[in-house]
């Protein structure tokens, strides 16, 4: 696995030195930031690709609930602070509550108690700041 924070170096430059069978399998998957509020992945592909590896990758990535766009190239496409902002008010607190009884849910929490107020339920969220986190009781307070 290659991976790169650059838009700029073209997917042809990074695996020009890898020999034909690992240069096949390797794809540009481009989350653009913030992955939180937006679902496109830029796909990119180069002519060694093959059908088959683009098709399980596109059907992968649309499991994950992305939405794949195939490109040729990277396509530079930056987010201003605006659009950023803009994405993350649409991204309102109802659906980060729903989120948060979803992970809280899931398999993967071993904790039924808020790490936070150790009194009521795990419904421990990240903020959209990506830094903090928040109990939904305490967060809608705050609100």
């Amino acid at each position: 696995l290659i991976c790169s924070n650059t838009i700029s170096i073209p997917l042809g430059n990074i695996v020009r030195g890898l020999n034909e069978v690992y240069s096949c399998r390797c794809v540009g998957l481009r989350f653009i930031y913030p992955v939180l509020f937006l679902d496109d992945v830029e796909l990119t592909k180069h002519p060694r690709n093959t059908i088959g590896l683009l098709h399980s990758t596109t059907l992968m990535l649309k499991s994950m609930k992305f939405k794949p766009a195939l490109r040729d190239s990277l396509s530079g496409r930056r987010l201003t602070s605006t659009a950023i902002w803009r994405y993350c008010r649409r991204f309102t607190l109802a659906q980060l509550h729903h989120q948060s009884k979803e992970i809280a849910s899931s398999s993967f929490e071993t904790k039924s108690q808020c790490i936070i107020c150790l009194d009521k339920d795990a419904s421990t969220i990240i903020v959209p700041c990506g830094h903090h986190v928040a109990c939904m009781p305490k967060l809608l307070k705050s609100a």
